[in-house]
């Protein structure tokens, strides 16, 4: 197989407009497209930040979400790669986020070549911002 990339994530969520309005106004994603009541779900939206896309759907209309353990399988976080992570904390922060995960009581925190920080979506999703390539 050649993989070229990967084309998208896809966030289920029973946060809809919270969660539209994290990614749009808070992370500065664009909805490039919004299907309102599509079979079988209530909404379902595609987010774009330069080549990353992100599908957002609520759950199927009759069965709603189970309780999700993230020991157990499925995407744990995504990260997201920026110039530098001081400068997108202090950005985020005048937004008037604040919800971030600590690493030993700090929010940012340094790691091989540079520094990341931490925060959760309202739909619970862990995402991991970062200013070094290293892995």
């Amino acid at each position: 197989m050649g993989f070229k990339g990967i084309h998208h994530f896809c966030i289920q969520t029973s946060t809809y407009k919270e969660t539209l309005h994290f990614y749009t106004e808070i992370l500065d994603f664009e909805l490039v497209k919004e299907d309102i009541y599509v079979p079988k779900r209530a909404y379902k939206a595609w987010l774009k930040s330069g080549d990353l896309l992100i599908e957002v759907l609520t759950p199927k209309c009759s069965k709603p979400f189970k309780d999700y353990d993230k020991l157990n399988h499925g995407i744990t976080h995504f990260s997201l790669l920026v110039d530098d992570a001081h400068e997108e904390l202090k950005n985020l922060k005048s937004k008037g986020f604040r919800n971030f995960k600590p690493k030993h009581g700090e929010i940012i925190y340094k790691i091989k070549g540079g520094y990341q920080f931490k925060l959760l979506a309202p739909e619970g999703t862990e995402i991991e911002v970062r200013d070094s390539e290293e892995i």
